[in-house]
């Protein structure tokens, strides 16, 4: 079975401090920078996850960096004096003890961390998010003050959940932008549809725009946004059913930003960073 995504939830900011983790002869982690923020419930976006979950393991406790360095609310996680108070962290559903149910795994940590009993009784019920999607629940701690990271392999489940995105390739940051920044970025047409499609595309044509027709009767125009091609049909009383601005996949998106970043890498190779992999 797949283990969940992996997820971090403090209140204070977490800043990643050219962060450098080298195993063997690979670097899944290079020199790596960024800060999330509480408010936000921030995606830390990797397709394999390897990247990211090895970040994470160094933010919240058990793995160690080759050097940078990843606080969180101001001290390493490592050295936060009952740190359940301060960090909650999901990396591997796998590491729980497979024969302690979910209260007695519970019942262990309260006594282990000086937590009360109320709380096992309120995490076992779920009373508060019974109803709600994951989704919802990240965007709720967020809410409630909390910074929130989450990693998974799921990007079009996590354009939805959270906001903004770190996106990392060759373990370096490649943007840190919101959905919205990227959705602009990454736009590829504008749906039209109506019902005198020949004569909006002999008008947006000659407006310099490119005008496909689609199955459906629908039209694809690029060269022009939603406003402009309004205006265009509104001035000469073509109605519009639908006009709908659309973009990439966050696959999409992830693809071309880490093409352009192995392109970047090929192109100045031995100049990024000429210190060697420790060994």
């Amino acid at each position: 079975m797949r283990a969940p995504p992996a997820r971090g939830m403090v209140t204070g900011m977490i800043e990643v401090q050219a962060l450098t983790k080298d195993y063997a002869d690979k670097r899944p982690v290079n020199w790596l920078s960024f800060t999330t923020y509480p408010d936000l419930a921030t995606e830390f976006l990797d397709p394999n996850c390897s990247r990211t979950s090895t970040t994470m393991r160094i933010i919240f406790g058990p793995d160690a960096p080759t050097s940078g360095a990843a606080p969180a609310s101001g001290q390493s996680c490592a050295t936060i004096d009952r740190p359940m108070h301060t960090v909650g962290v999901l990396l591997d559903a796998g590491a729980m003890h497979g024969g302690r149910s979910v209260s007695d795994h519970l019942e262990f940590l309260v006594r282990s961390n000086g937590i009360g009993w109320r709380r096992v009784a309120e995490v076992v019920g779920l009373s508060e998010v019974a109803g709600k999607r994951i989704r919802d629940l990240m965007r709720s701690l967020a809410a409630q003050g909390r910074t929130v990271l989450v990693s998974s392999r799921h990007m079009g489940e996590m354009a939805l959940t959270a906001d903004p995105l770190l996106i990392i390739g060759r373990g370096e940051l490649i943007t840190g932008r919101s959905m919205q920044d990227l959705t602009e970025r990454f736009r590829r047409d504008v749906f039209v549809r109506s019902p005198r499609r020949g004569g909006l595309t002999r008008i947006l044509t000659g407006m310099g725009a490119t005008v496909l027709a689609e199955p459906g009767g629908g039209l694809s125009v690029t060269g022009l946004d939603t406003w402009r091609i309004a205006s265009a049909a509104a001035a000469h009383y073509i109605p519009i059913q639908e006009l709908t601005p659309r973009s990439g996949s966050l696959e999409d998106v992830y693809r071309e930003l880490t093409n352009a970043s192995v392109e970047d890498h090929a192109r100045s190779a031995g100049h990024l960073d000429p210190r060697p992999a420790r060994r």
